[in-house]
């Protein structure tokens, strides 16, 4: 082990998640952790390397997306099998991540697809039957029972918008409200915490998703259209108090960082004074 932490510097605040992301990718291409192999926590990565969370939490999702580890939920980050062979389509990795994500671009994701949902539900007013109903009161049901496990209330919300999607009778309309989702559920892993965490958020969020269903059984157009403008209203301010917190969250990084460093320099400061 001590091996593998003569490895750790501190990282300057500037250069964030793409060093951290390197640095994890060097010990993986020197065998430091080979194959199969448990990496340490996002906690412990942020203690080592000086860094928020938030940076770590980046730099694990532009590595999966590489395909050099995976997250696996209740277990922990694992190294792939093949993360090897994968490393070697990387000549710039830099160009593979997704790591400086500008809260702007993201939002304007966001935005999209309320533009898009918004403009599609008429389609599943059109195809949608009696059995698809169903189908998404069941759903409905699992969001509300894992109201207080913010992954299994993800999980749910995306299957509910994916079956919509369904519902249109449109292949394209559907592979791309997947994509978009997919963009989301990677680039903001922990917005649902707002949602998890916020009793009265919940309770807001889960009466637009009803509204939506009650719509859709009335296959009333305007109703539907109505109901998915507030719905992807109310996802587009949460999507902002996520940037927010996370923004948040980095500036008390850089503040208790500086405090930490500011005292040490009057300590040693002082040492030198003494001699």
């Amino acid at each position: 082990m001590e091996e593998r932490t003569t490895f750790f510097t501190p990282v300057t605040v500037e250069r964030k998640s793409a060093i951290v992301a390197d640095k994890i990718k060097a010990l993986i291409l020197e065998k430091r952790y080979r194959p199969g192999e448990r990496l340490p926590s996002e906690s412990e990565w942020a203690r080592r390397l000086c860094v928020s969370r938030a940076s770590v939490r980046e730099a694990f999702r532009a590595l999966e997306l590489m395909g050099l580890i995976e997250v696996k939920s209740g277990s922990g980050t694992y190294v792939r099998d093949e993360a090897l062979s994968n490393l070697s389509k990387f000549s710039d990795p830099r160009l593979a991540m997704v790591l400086e994500k500008e809260a702007e671009t993201m939002l304007e994701i966001v935005e999209a697809r309320r533009v898009f949902e918004t403009n599609m539900i008429s389609l599943a007013v059109e195809h949608g039957l009696p059995e698809d109903w169903d189908r998404l009161d069941e759903i409905l049901s699992e969001m509300e029972r894992a109201l207080d496990d913010e992954e299994a209330f993800r999980e749910a919300d995306l299957r509910f918008h994916s079956e919509i999607a369904r519902l249109t009778k449109n292949r394209v309309v559907e592979t791309l409200v997947n994509a978009i989702y997919k963009i989301l559920r990677e680039n903001l892993p922990r917005a649902y915490y707002f949602v998890c965490s916020n009793p009265d958020l919940a309770k807001r969020l889960m009466k637009t998703h009803r509204d939506l269903v009650e719509s859709l059984k009335r296959q009333d157009k305007r109703m539907a259209r109505a109901a998915m403008i507030h719905h992807t209203k109310l996802g587009y301010e949460i999507s902002k108090a996520y940037f927010k917190d996370q923004m948040k969250e980095e500036a008390l990084f850089r503040s208790k960082n500086a405090k930490q460093v500011g005292n040490k320099e009057e300590k040693n400061h002082g040492k030198t004074r003494n001699l």
